[in-house]
């Protein structure tokens, strides 16, 4: 090979790199999160707000932030997030059974405060499909406009999101804790320096201590001490919410599913 056809190669190979685009999916308990950027513009970062919804045929039926980690299985179909009608009955929280952990807890939350929209958990569809299954349509939307990690990773490959061997992870804490130090710049942290994290989620809440391995060029941590967490996020606080509204207006003439669901999103400040 000549200079001169090297010299071709490795433009175009440099053209490929540059053109490549990175999706970051936040996967997340009651709501997921797109975002996007072009490798050669990193600084330019884009946020998925167009999502499909019941009515719609096309891919911006509904404009939102994220969209609900929630599948719906009906007459051999899957609906997913905002394209399961409002009323309708729908599968959440399935990730957390990624989790056999989470799983006594979720049976014990489904029966202490049932959710009137939520299916109940059903032995015949595993948590691994409905995961794969919402992160493809996850990947296809995009496409047109330790042991949980591990069968995370499964289910993204599976979903054909990536190969294995070019699926970088971190866990959520990881991420909010570089963007939160990144954001509040300057702060008192040296290296050395540990922290607690709380990630107060829709279904879990987590705490992790970190150690400040690093500031400069970019900022890394790792944990001082071993995470932990339970299944007491605010879908909780929401079901609580219901039942005591429930109990104390719903004899009332004026109240229905309707006005409960508009209590809610106003009481979570949706």
């Amino acid at each position: 090979m000549s200079s001169k056809d090297l010299k071709r190669k490795r433009s175009k190979d440099n053209v490929g790199r540059d053109g490549m685009i990175l999706v970051a999916d936040d996967f997340g308990t009651t709501f997921s999160v797109i975002a996007w950027v072009y490798s050669s513009q990193s600084n330019i970062r884009n946020t998925i707000i167009q999502w499909p919804n019941a009515i719609s045929e096309g891919l911006e039926g509904i404009t939102k932030p994220k969209v609900p980690t929630e599948l719906q299985y009906a007459g051999g179909e899957i609906s997913w997030g905002y394209r399961i009608p409002d009323s309708a009955q729908r599968h959440k929280w399935f990730n957390l059974l990624l989790d056999l952990t989470h799983e006594r807890n979720l049976f014990s939350l489904e029966r202490e405060l049932p959710d009137s929209r939520a299916s109940a958990i059903d032995s015949r569809v595993t948590a691994e499909k409905m995961v794969t299954d919402y992160l493809t349509a996850l990947r296809q939307h995009v496409e047109q406009s330790e042991s949980t990690q591990a069968k995370t990773r499964a289910c993204a490959v599976a979903a054909g999101m990536t190969k294995d061997n070019e699926l970088a992870m971190i866990t959520e804490p990881e991420a909010v804790a570089t963007y939160t130090l990144d954001a509040m710049n300057p702060h008192e942290l040296k290296v050395g320096s540990t922290f607690v994290l709380v990630d107060a989620g829709g279904g879990t809440v987590d705490l992790i201590s970190y150690e400040v391995t690093a500031l400069k060029p970019i900022l890394k941590v790792k944990e001082a001490a071993t995470g932990t967490g339970a299944l007491c996020g605010s879908t909780y606080i929401n079901r609580l919410f219901e039942a005591s509204s429930l109990r104390k207006l719903g004899n009332d003439p004026m109240w229905d599913d309707e006005v409960l669901q508009e209590a809610s999103v106003f009481g979570s400040g949706a």
